[in-house]
């Protein structure tokens, strides 16, 4: 199956970060309002089917929360899941209403007449490219709606300037559907950086709500899904074809989130749960598992447990992470990003407790972007590994490094280790400090040595 994923590094894990928003959940499930909200540190969930017959279990894919009751698929219009042929049906489908909502204000291009089928594509994406000629040779049957939204890069959004921009948009649009070159289209004058800032929007907005994290996706009008290019467009909107499901145990199905809500209701009623795009809601409790099964009855729980981690228990998944170590004493964990100007303060402080604490710096591309990748690859690929990581704890160009020939796959490994530490832990922004004794710090402490003191 054809398809093409955001980034390099990302493709060696499938670890793509995406961040959801919570943006009109509470007002789906709390027409009195509420007092206040809180994230819940969730990189995903899985629901479980019980060999004894018990009911369905839904979890968070680290393994610290539990949502012991029933769990709603609010965009099919309240739909109960309790059973995994549920879970499956929910995770298969779009909703065409949500699509409206969330991009249907950014100018798709629209061809064709019949039920509506939506794609979402990139100018530079090849195998997209016989997608949309089959999209045209099937114009009398379906009504095609194409988001093209810039995710390969700088020359793709240029592509997309020149679409918005375009003095004849629809033959400018008529050209990029037939697969024509658009280095020849005239453009307006007075086009500003609004028309880009659009594209960039729906981008967002797909990625972020939608879930859309490659190209091509196709949505059929029953709301079926399609990552990637079906063999057939025609036999997979039929329903002839079947979209490819993961590799996984037939009692498991992963479900999309990019995080979890906890919302207090104003009226004292009990905690809602409910995911970031406000497509999940939970009517039951949430249990913290590394807690002994407490029940977090109340948002202070809630940050309490977040705040909290159990690296004992994620062993198997932080081991052989790669990362960068120095000093003496406890260990100290810090997520960075090359990058990131403000992880500088943190990792200058470290530096200056290295006779009381050992650090462990691990580099991550948080949020990702091109430059941070590149970074990563620059460290990991190091001729001299250990001047590298000197250059850069030291704030020295990496510019500097000499990398070895022949860098590949088993170089990276780390940094793709790495990657799925941070997505199970929810690591979205940096820095991250996580003290000896599991607390965790999402940004730059006011003092570090007073948080790592803290009990």
């Amino acid at each position: 199956m054809d398809r093409l994923r955001f980034a390099v590094i990302g493709a060696i894990t499938g670890c793509l970060f995406a961040l959801g928003s919570a943006a009109g959940a509470a007002d789906m499930v709390l027409p009195g309002g509420f007092l206040g909200s809180q994230e819940i540190i969730s990189g995903g969930l899985v629901a479980i089917q019980p060999d004894n017959g018990g009911p369905l279990v839904i979890r968070s894919k680290d393994g610290h929360f539990d949502l012991r009751g029933t769990l709603y698929d609010a965009w099919a219009g309240g739909k109960a899941l309790g059973t995994l042929q549920d879970v499956r049906w929910s995770v298969e489908h779009l909703s065409i209403d949500m699509i409206h909502s969330q991009v249907g204000d950014t100018d798709p291009i629209i061809f064709g007449t019949g039920p509506e089928v939506t794609i979402f594509t990139d100018p530079k994406c090849e195998p997209c490219k016989r997608l949309l000629s089959e999209a045209q040779a099937l114009s009398k049957r379906y009504t095609f709606k194409v988001y093209v939204i810039p995710v390969l890069g700088k020359a793709s959004e240029t592509d997309v300037r020149t679409i918005a921009c375009a003095a004849d948009r629809r033959k400018a649009e008529a050209q990029f559907i037939s697969g024509q070159p658009l280095n020849q289209v005239p453009q307006i004058a007075d086009c500003g950086p609004f028309q880009l800032q659009k594209s960039l929007a729906r981008f967002a907005r797909a990625n972020k709500v939608l879930g859309v994290t490659e190209v091509p996706v196709v949505v059929a009008s029953d709301g079926r899904r399609f990552e990637g290019a079906p063999t057939s467009l025609a036999a997979f909107l039929s329903g002839e074809e079947k979209a490819p499901r993961p590799a996984q145990s037939p009692t498991v199905e992963t479900i999309r989130v990019h995080g979890l809500m906890a919302f207090q209701p104003d009226n004292g009623g009990p905690l809602i749960i409910m995911s970031k795009d406000s497509r999940y809601v939970l009517k039951g409790v949430l249990v913290d598992s590394w807690a002994g099964g407490k029940v977090l009855a109340t948002l202070q729980d809630v940050r309490d447990a977040g705040q909290h981690l159990n690296l004992q228990k994620l062993q198997g998944v932080i081991s052989d992470v790669d990362p960068i170590t120095f000093g003496s004493g406890p260990q100290v964990i810090i997520y960075t990003d090359p990058r990131c100007e403000n992880c500088r303060a943190v990792l200058n402080q470290a530096l200056a407790l290295s006779k009381q604490y050992t650090f462990k710096v691990l580099l991550v591309a948080a949020p990702v972007s091109k430059a941070s990748e590149i970074d990563l690859e620059s460290i990991a690929c190091a001729a001299d590994r250990q001047r590298a990581e000197a250059l850069f704890i030291n704030a020295q160009p990496l510019t500097q490094i000499q990398r070895k020939p022949n860098c590949g796959k088993a170089e990276l490994v780390g940094v793709a280790r790495r990657l799925l530490t941070a997505k199970l832990l929810a690591v979205t922004q940096v820095p991250v400090v996580i003290a000896p004794d599991d607390r965790r710090f999402d940004g730059v402490p006011p003092d570090l040595a007073t948080f790592l003191a803290a009990k």
